[in-house]
């Protein structure tokens, strides 16, 4: 029995992991975080007005801060709060601080953070950090909604200890920015071009991507303007099919199927996180090659990953193929590989 191949890959992009900077603290802690999507060069893919927009929406979670009675705010980092107690590993993160001291012990502001639902959010982690045996610092995250300029936005509390009857509070609004510049495609390897009358080649193998020449709208949406009249899609089995990469089927599409598909693709999103990083699910390397025929222009052609990180491109851009991946099901069920 031959054993399944599988493709561990790693995408670069939907809300990135965070990551513990606490020095030499062992920091334990639970939550959720959900992939990101897509990555860009901070120089030259940062609009500034969703990262306006996400600078006003860290001031107002920081807004939905009411220190306990008492407290006294504190210009700068207070000794073991230097930091956030986790962190978005991102680009295109906006992290604005406020900071108190606090006429209380560690304990009683441990207790009062437990307490805590600033502006009535949801609770969606807390983490510890230990030094000698001994908790030192106690935080707790709470997830606000996305909004269409960023992809996560999350206030952050945490405590920490000064002497034996006073303690620190630091506040965080952090927010996770959209780009809104796409994804270049620029995957190095072989890249093809057909037409809609041409044949599905027979394997997929050493394939990265299409390629459209001259179609210099395609480098800012992934299909053009227009109706299409017709296509073709080429299914190609992965390295578990019966033959390894192979074509597995083939269907020319009538002008209703292309059309449906050149909708789908125009409803994937292209606003991505910058620089954000997550391990995708097990890829075996199943593909599509798409072929849209619209009027008075060459054929588009478009390569769609169909396992693992999904993505779309067209030579030009790329994004998450998501959606997308179900609305090809729905024209060209995925058929067992010849």
């Amino acid at each position: 029995m031959r054993l399944p191949v599988m493709r561990f890959c790693s995408a670069l992009g939907l809300r990135a992991a965070s990551v513990a900077l606490l020095g030499s603290l062992v920091l334990s802690g639970c939550g959720s975080s959900d992939p990101v999507t897509g990555a860009g060069d901070p120089a030259t893919s940062a609009p500034t007005d969703n990262r306006a927009a996400a600078e006003q929406e860290a001031v107002r979670l920081l807004e939905l801060v009411t220190p306990p009675a008492g407290a006294s705010p504190v210009r700068t980092a207070p000794p073991g709060l230097g930091e956030p107690a986790t962190k978005p590993a991102v680009g295109s993160l906006v992290d604005e601080a406020r900071y108190w001291r606090l006429d209380m012990s560690f304990a009683q502001a441990s207790d009062w953070l437990a307490l805590q639902r600033p502006g009535g959010l949801k609770l969606s982690g807390r983490a510890t950090a230990s030094s000698h045996g001994e908790v030192v610092l106690n935080s707790g995250q709470f997830d606000a909604p996305a909004g269409p300029s960023w992809n996560s936005s999350q206030l952050q509390l945490a405590v920490t200890g000064d002497g034996e009857e006073h303690s620190f509070l630091r506040a965080d609004g952090m927010v996770v920015w959209l780009s809104v510049d796409p994804v270049r495609d620029e995957r190095a390897g072989r890249r093809v071009h057909l037409s809609a009358g041409d044949p599905c080649p027979t394997t997929s193998k050493g394939v990265v991507g299409v390629t459209n020449p001259g179609q210099d709208d395609l480098d800012s949406a992934l299909v053009p303007a227009g109706t299409p009249t017709g296509g073709l899609l080429c299914r190609f089995a992965g390295l578990n099919g019966r033959t390894p990469l192979g074509l597995a089927a083939e269907k020319a599409l009538d002008a209703a199927d292309a059309i449906r598909l050149a909708d789908a693709a125009r409803r994937v999103p292209l606003a991505h996180v910058i620089e954000g990083a997550h391990s995708c699910p097990m890829d075996d390397a199943r593909a599509v090659l798409l072929v849209l025929s619209f009027p008075g222009r060459p054929d588009t052609d478009l390569w769609v990953t169909t396992s693992g990180c999904t993505w779309i491109a067209n030579g030009h851009i790329s994004g998450g193929a998501g959606d997308f991946v179900t609305a090809l099901d729905g024209v060209s069920s995925p058929t067992s590989a010849r």
